[in-house]
């Protein structure tokens, strides 16, 4: 009898025992078809994000960490929380330099950067973009934004006004 209490006590034991990835897996899976293989941010509840992002970077190994990662930084994104998504993007470009969203990650983390005030680093990644983006035209308005903050031209209008500037210029100087 003694024999038959120990067992089932240790197989409720082993049954209940959760491992730290099952734990942190658990507010997750009931919305992996929205984030794998495609990543359905719409779909998926802004209170997520964080749980996505906790996951991924306690286990950037993990075969779904690079996906959970990248959903997190759009419903941020997606959200309004600008600060955050550029963290988060910027986290992304360094735990995955290989994956192919790594280029539209630099392009977010500029320009959440650069809605945030931190000025060095959207120009960091406004450099990489304009070098790594294979969007011609990506590359081009990367390029154009990191010259307009490396001339001081930090709001919208003043960087409205230099564009301005150029159009003029370089219509006066086709005819």
């Amino acid at each position: 009898m003694k024999r038959i209490l120990f067992l089932t006590f240790a197989a409720a034991a082993i049954i209940s025992c959760q491992t730290e990835v099952d734990k942190k897996l658990k507010p997750i899976t009931q919305f992996d078809k929205f984030l794998h293989p495609d990543i359905k941010p719409d779909s998926i509840p802004d209170s997520l994000s964080t749980h996505l992002y906790n996951f991924a970077t306690t286990f950037p190994q993990h075969n779904r960490s690079e996906n959970y990662l990248y959903a997190a930084t759009l419903i941020a994104e997606r959200t309004n929380r600008p600060f955050e998504c550029a963290k988060w993007c910027e986290i992304f470009t360094q735990h995955y330099p290989k994956s192919k969203r790594r280029p539209d990650a630099l392009v977010a983390a500029a320009h959440n950067f650069e809605k945030t005030g931190v000025y060095d680093k959207a120009i960091k990644f406004y450099e990489l973009a304009s070098k790594e983006h294979p969007d011609a035209n990506i590359r081009s308005q990367s390029a154009a934004t990191l010259e307009m903050l490396n001339k001081g031209l930090l709001t919208p209008e003043q960087q409205f006004e230099y564009i301005q500037g150029k159009l003029k210029t370089d219509s006066t100087n086709k005819n």
